[in-house]
C-alpha cells in the first residue's frame, strides 16, 4: 500500500503494483441507486449509511484524482467500492473509466478488504493530529496490503451473504 493518502472522509488511496504496473486504487463505501453503483463518502457507521452521507461522481473523482496525482504514471484505476461495476456501460466503473481515460477495475455487488474506509480515515485523522502522517504512510507502504475478500465474509444472516459473488469487472477506454 504505497503512497496511502486520504483524499476525504471515507474515501482514501493508494498505489500497488498490478501485472508489473503501477495501479492507483481508489477505497470508499458504495451503495446501489437504481441498478448502478454510487460511491459514498462519510454518513457510514456501525455498518449502516447515516443521514449524513454524500455521494460522490466519477466526475468529481475524475477531477480529484486529475488534481492530485500524475494519472499518467499509473496503468490502471481499481475501486475498492462495493457496486461500483454494477450498470454495464452506466457503472462507475465505466464512467470513471471515460473521464480519466484509464481502464478500472470495479466490482458488481458488494466486496470487503481487509482495511475499511472508516478505520484507515480515523488512523489517518489521529496521524495528522500527532504529526507523524509520514511515518504512517511509509509503515503502510513497508509492510500492509490491501486484501480484496474473494470468499463471502458475511454471516448467513446478513443482507449482503446471498448478494456476494466477487465479481470484479474491468471497463477499458
Amino acid at each position: 500500500m504505497k503512497n496511502l493518502d486520504l483524499l476525504m472522509n471515507g474515501m482514501y488511496t493508494f498505489n500497488d503494483e498490478w501485472e508489473g504496473k503501477q495501479r492507483l486504487n481508489v477505497v470508499a463505501h458504495g451503495c446501489l441507486v437504481g441498478k448502478t453503483g454510487s460511491m459514498v463518502v462519510a454518513g457510514f457507521q456501525n455498518g449502516r449509511f447515516g443521514d449524513d452521507v454524500r455521494h460522490v461522481s466519477a466526475e468529481e473523482l475524475s477531477l480529484l484524482l486529475k488534481t492530485r496525482y500524475p494519472l499518467y504514471q499509473n496503468a490502471i484505476i481499481r475501486t475498492l467500492t462495493c457496486y461500483s461495476g454494477d450498470g454495464g456501460n452506466d457503472a462507475f466503473g465505466a464512467q470513471l473509466c471515460r473521464k480519466t481515460g484509464l481502464p478500472v477495475q470495479s466490482f458488481i455487488g458488494p466486496m470487503t478488504g481487509n482495511f475499511t474506509p472508516e478505520k484507515i480515515t480515523e488512523l489517518c485523522s489521529e496521524a495528522l493530529r500527532f504529526g507523524i502522517y509520514d511515518k504512517l504512510t511509509a509503515l503502510f507502504a513497508e509492510k500492509r496490503e490491501f486484501q480484496v475478500n474473494s470468499r463471502n465474509p458475511y454471516s448467513f444472516f446478513s443482507r449482503n451473504y446471498f448478494s456476494f459473488r466477487h465479481q470484479p469487472v474491468t471497463f477499458s477506454p
